[in-house]
């Protein structure tokens, strides 16, 4: 029987086994990472610049059919993701060659960061005139236990109104978070979600602003935008540390 340390090498297919996950299970860890929304919403941002986009507009708001279920839509104008790359762009841990101007690292941050704050995430890209979409449903793959996505949309009011912005923008990319199980973590037992999540979004705008600081500042031709409005770079070493609101 072998033993010792293994060098890397291949090994006899009758000395080892396939190391299987339960996908029911695995979605759970993914949806408990400790991720608060300004985090996600940084590691999504992060692709939006690997894809050199020089727009990138960020937006949470309530679905027109519910004012109880907030969502989460990011936009850029980079460089889109075609049918084929798609696949690639959803696995989880992908190993490629990346630049070392290139924000992502491991392939992973923009899955789990999302799965962390929603039940459903949609990846929808249009490349060379054409559109591919993907929805990484919580919900069908813990209730069928399959790892496996989807191939159309929520068919949800606030995704048609997406869409229709990413039509009329023009747009590359759009990431939308549905289905919120996040905001959990910023709910207040006496305030209710709206108020809750507004002053989560003030958190939210200066994490963006001291996490992109050097971004903003250097990459001048890119516009990045919270809300309707420009993010402001916050240095973290706070050379105006006595301003009333930053300080």
């Amino acid at each position: 029987m072998p033993g010792g340390e293994s060098s890397g090498e291949p090994v006899d297919t009758q000395d080892t086994e396939k190391w299987d996950s339960d996908p029911a299970g695995m979605m759970e860890y993914y949806k408990n990472q400790p991720y608060t929304l300004g985090q996600s919403i940084a590691d999504i941002i992060d692709n939006s610049y690997d894809a050199n986009a020089t727009k990138i507009d960020v937006r949470i708001d309530f679905d027109p059919s519910d004012p109880n279920k907030p969502y989460i839509v990011i936009m850029d104008n980079g460089d889109g993701i075609s049918q084929d790359e798609m696949k690639n762009a959803l696995r989880l841990g992908v190993r490629r060659n990346r630049s070392d101007t290139e924000l992502g690292v491991f392939g992973i941050g923009m899955k789990l960061s999302s799965l962390a704050q929603a039940n459903e995430v949609t990846v929808y890209s249009k490349k060379d005139g054409k559109v591919a979409i993907r929805r990484i449903s919580a919900s069908y793959i813990t209730d069928n236990n399959v790892a496996e996505v989807l191939k159309f949309h929520s068919g949800s009011q606030a995704f048609e109104l997406c869409e229709s912005r990413f039509i009329d923008g023009d747009w590359s990319t759009m990431i939308l978070l549905e289905d919120l199980h996040g905001a959990r973590r910023f709910m207040s037992m006496s305030k209710s979600l709206q108020d809750s999540l507004s002053s989560e979004l003030k958190k939210i705008k200066t994490h963006l602003g001291l996490t992109f600081q050097r971004v903003i500042e250097e990459r001048t031709n890119i516009e990045l935008k919270f809300n309707n409005k420009d993010v402001i770079p916050i240095d973290p070493f706070m050379p105006w540390e006595i301003n009333a609101y930053y300080g």
